[in-house]
């Protein structure tokens, strides 16, 4: 075996921390002193907390390569600890956090130690966590597709066979610029690389890249739900550039060599990312009943932290659900990050709304401003006393709490002033 991992999830802290019985200290002057309630049976005192804190025990570990996705505090590092030289402080972990030791050699691995804690608390546990002791080599076995698929590529044969590089250029843009001529090819991952495991890869920095394929067959929606899902790692990192995918609109005069960014699609989706604008496209074209017009509808944002998708360098599975009730579901990495309506939930929605502003709408020549009008038609009530003052006594009115009797009725503004007209 050569190497570990342990994982933290994400924990309920408040609800632990009920469970836990705290020893307050005593205050910084019963620390150290004497104490009798005899004469001569004086006895010196000392509080066990008091003093240095041991926050760690160094001890020897076998030479290995680790790593960890928890952010370290200061110079508290995961390094330090493991050499035994300091203890490592993080901040708070998530679900998926984990700390990788790989040894340089291969070892039989029978058990191991793991001391957590800190000042207020130094028997604190991890609880919720998972330890993985990995073989030394792994094996991969290219995965096979079940049920009713329309496309599938793994790339593990290492070639682009059956598939074609766009050969235009990108529209309303320089000529300079606006060729497709980025590269691609088929490697696997820089790091962590299984052995059989590869994927499609950009090779270009600051070009475009665009490249299609075809489908076995049409798909139709009708009684099935559309599932379209595929894996991104931003090995490199991003700074301004996307990796979705489009499923064209079908056509008889479909070239996908001819393949742009104006090519019509039905869905597009993935993530997209420009400076710190962070996002996850689910887009599709809706032709419109009355003007035979395609209108591009948007789901609206995730509302979840998308930024460590595309900086932890890890490989992550985007995952898009249509049912046929017209409802929609985009996951990573299983998890569930949006849902909602295909008629409601999308930008503008595909279903307007029953009453709209006019803009050309424009009061008529005989509108009468007047906020109220009288009605000519009007009667007072057989019941209407006349002799009725228009404020009545309220019997059950109880002046508040400090009125002032004798304070005017009206007092005048000391700001006041009179109009430039008046």
């Amino acid at each position: 075996m050569d190497s570990t991992n342990v994982f933290f999830f994400q924990k309920h802290c408040e609800r632990q921390k009920e469970s836990l019985r705290i020893r307050y200290k005593p205050s910084l002057f019963q620390h150290v002193g004497t104490h009798s309630s005899l004469a001569g049976k004086i006895q010196n005192l000392k509080d066990k907390d008091f003093g240095k804190q041991v926050l760690y025990i160094g001890h020897p570990n076998p030479p290995a390569t680790i790593k960890t996705t928890l952010k370290a505090y200061q110079k508290y590092t995961f390094e330090r600890a493991y050499n035994g030289e300091d203890y490592f402080w993080a901040f708070s972990p998530e679900q998926g956090d984990s700390m990788t030791i790989v040894f340089n050699e291969p070892l039989i691995v029978e058990s191991y130690f793991f001391r957590s804690g800190n000042i207020e608390h130094p028997s604190d546990k991890l609880l919720d966590t998972i330890v993985e002791v990995l073989p030394e080599k792994v094996t991969y076995k290219t995965p096979v597709p079940v049920g009713e698929v329309y496309f599938s590529e793994t790339f593990d044969h290492g070639s682009l066979d059956g598939w074609y590089l766009s050969k235009t250029k990108k529209g309303e843009t320089d000529d300079e610029i606006a060729k497709y001529d980025g590269k691609w090819a088929v490697e696997p991952l820089k790091e962590n690389a299984v052995s059989g495991d590869k994927g499609l890869l950009l090779k270009s920095r600051a070009k475009h890249h665009a490249i299609a394929s075809m489908v076995k067959k049409p798909f139709v929606f009708d009684k099935d739900p559309l599932v379209v899902q595929y894996e991104v790692n931003f090995q490199d990192g991003i700074d301004c550039g996307g990796a979705y995918m489009k499923l064209l609109t079908a056509s008889d005069d479909l070239n996908l060599e001819q393949f742009f960014d104006r090519t019509p699609y039905t869905i597009m989706f993935g993530p997209d990312k420009c400076g710190e604008d962070y996002k996850l496209h689910f887009i599709f074209r809706h032709k419109s009943p009355i003007t035979g017009e395609f209108e591009e509808k948007h789901a609206k944002r995730p509302e979840v932290d998308l930024k460590k998708y595309y900086t932890d360098k890890k490989t992550h599975l985007y995952t898009l659900v249509l049912n046929p009730d017209n409802t929609f579901e985009i996951f990573i990495d299983q998890n569930s990050v949006s849902t909602g309506s295909l008629f409601e939930d999308m930008v503008p929605p595909v279903n307007p709304p029953k009453e709209i502003d006019d803009p050309n709408d424009s009061k008529p020549d005989d509108w009468d401003e007047r906020p109220k009008i009288p009605d000519p038609d009007a009667s007072k009530p057989d019941d209407w006393d006349e002799n009725v003052p228009a404020k009545i006594e309220d019997l059950d009115a109880v002046k508040p709490e400090g009125w002032l009797d004798d304070e005017p009725e009206y007092i005048s503004d000391p700001n006041a002033e009179k109009p430039v007209d008046w």
